[in-house]
């Protein structure tokens, strides 16, 4: 994992985390790889106090996160699909705040990421996944059902405990309808435990789609 600082792409986003694969070559512009993007949790947005800017901080919010596992060496980072080897290269985004409903990184925002994604890594634009925990998951369901361009832009979205909801701001009625219709594989993870973004908000976006 590599830590870059700066503002990659949109001012909403301040540092990432970068994983590339073994024998990753920005140079070689006839390889390209499958990229999964990644949107923690609100612990560790970097304008958040008392933190600041820390990409540190997106490995050891939670030991279950993408970060932390590529981090512990327990992130497989190749399958075999399409008669060979993927090998995925992994980004962690930090943003720089998350006041819901008033202030929030906005699906206009998640389009700079992947922009700036495809212009700087040797990404196939086909295989872009975006995943996301608690808030990070917010955004990437926004995201999803934002529209069914956006949602035929990236090949799936998986979310862990999102507490975004279908038809609720900025979610508009259609937006599981915008999912089905783009043909986005989906996935939902949700525990009937959570007492903040409760199991049935996933649920509802499930039956919608």
């Amino acid at each position: 994992l590599v830590a870059i600082g700066g503002s990659p792409g949109t001012p909403r986003y301040e540092s990432l985390l970068q994983y590339t694969p073994k024998g990753y070559n920005p140079a070689d512009f006839t390889t390209t790889y499958p990229v999964i993007i990644y949107f923690p949790g609100y612990g560790t947005a970097s304008g958040l106090p008392p933190f600041g800017i820390d990409p540190c901080r997106l490995i050891y919010d939670q030991p279950t996160s993408l970060p932390g596992k590529i981090a512990e060496n327990k992130f497989r980072d190749s399958v075999f699909a399409d008669g060979k080897w993927q090998h995925y290269i992994v980004l962690s985004f930090q943003y720089n705040t998350y006041n819901y409903p008033t202030d929030f990184p906005s699906s206009a925002s998640v389009d700079s990421v992947i922009d700036y994604v495809l212009a700087t890594y040797r990404v196939n634009p086909a295989r872009i996944y975006l995943t996301g925990m608690s808030s990070g998951a917010n955004i990437v369901v926004q995201y999803g059902g934002s529209t069914i361009a956006r949602a035929q832009r990236v090949a799936a979205i998986s979310i862990a405990s999102t507490c975004s909801q279908v038809g609720i701001f900025p979610n508009g009625s259609n937006a599981g309808a915008n999912i089905a219709s783009g043909k986005l594989a989906t996935r939902f993870i949700s525990c009937t435990t959570d007492g903040t973004c409760q199991h049935t908000y996933s649920q509802t976006w499930v039956s919608d789609i």
